[in-house]
C-alpha cells in the first residue's frame, strides 16, 4: 500500500510569517502616528490602516491553517486542518481541474505562473492544492490521479 503524507513548503511559511511582521509593523506605526496628530483626518486614516491590518492578519492565518497536512492511500485522501481532519474517498471526487495561476501588472503577466489543482466534490466542495504550499505537490497529485484511475477500470 502506497502512501503519501504532504509536505510544508518553507517558502510559504516565510510568506506567512512576511506578511504577518508587515502587518504588525504597519499598525505599531500607525499608533505611534496617532500620537503626534491633531487632525481628525489623518486620525480616521490611521485608525483605518490598523482596523485593515488587523483584519488582514485574521485573513492570513485563517488562510493558512485551512488545510495543514494531506494523507493519500489507497482507500482516500485525509485532510488535516488546525482543528479536525476530514477522509474524502476517492468515488467523491468528481473532476480534477488543474488551472494556471499568473500574477499580472497592468495586464501584463510579470511571472509564468505555476499550476494547481482543484478537486471538485459531488458535494459541491472544492479543494485546492498547490505547489506553493506543499513541497511534494507533483507526487500527492500524481497518486490521487493513479488512484482515481484505478477506481474507474474496476
Amino acid at each position: 500500500m502506497r502512501q503519501v503524507i504532504s509536505k510544508i513548503n518553507f517558502s510559504y511559511i516565510g510568506l506567512i510569517l512576511f506578511l504577518n511582521i508587515v502587518a504588525i509593523l504597519i499598525i505599531i506605526i500607525s499608533i505611534n502616528y496617532l500620537k503626534d496628530i491633531y487632525y481628525t483626518y489623518k486620525r480616521i486614516i490611521a485608525c483605518l490602516l490598523i482596523i485593515s491590518s488587523i483584519i488582514f492578519i485574521i485573513f492570513v492565518w485563517i488562510e493558512a491553517f485551512k488545510i495543514n497536512k494531506v494523507i493519500i492511500d489507497n482507500q482516500g485522501i485525509e485532510i488535516f486542518n488546525y482543528k479536525s481532519s476530514t477522509r474524502i474517498q476517492y468515488s467523491d471526487i468528481e473532476t480534477i481541474e488543474v488551472r494556471k495561476h499568473r500574477t499580472y501588472v497592468n495586464r501584463i503577466p510579470i511571472t509564468n505562473g505555476y499550476f494547481y489543482s482543484e478537486l471538485k466534490l459531488k458535494s459541491n466542495k472544492n479543494i485546492l492544492i498547490s505547489p506553493d504550499k506543499f513541497e511534494n505537490y507533483q507526487e500527492i497529485m500524481e497518486l490521487i490521479r493513479i488512484n482515481i484511475k484505478k477506481l474507474n477500470n474496476t
